[in-house]
């Protein structure tokens, strides 16, 4: 899908989700990465990247993802914030 559609945040952002989910998180940051190249106002975007880096253990990041994310309209998980601050 992303060869048909390279300029589309939605493809990349699936591709990313699919990646996410096999546990294949290094995959899925590159096509987060990707995604806000193409949408950077796309908090969505900014949170899945949030759980990415969270699971390869940088929390800074992922506090700037998550933040970044509800800047831009996304609800607060404050379980997420929770983990992130211990």
């Amino acid at each position: 899908a992303v060869e048909l559609a390279p300029n589309d945040h939605n493809t990349w952002f699936g591709r990313g989700n699919a990646h996410f989910y096999l546990k294949e998180f290094q995959k899925a940051l590159a096509d987060y990465n990707k995604t806000l190249e193409l949408n950077p106002n796309f908090a969505d975007g900014y949170y899945n990247r949030s759980i990415a880096y969270g699971n390869l253990g940088d929390k800074k990041r992922s506090l700037d993802d998550l933040l970044k994310s509800e800047q831009l309209g996304k609800p607060r998980d404050q379980n997420m914030m929770d983990w992130l601050k211990k």
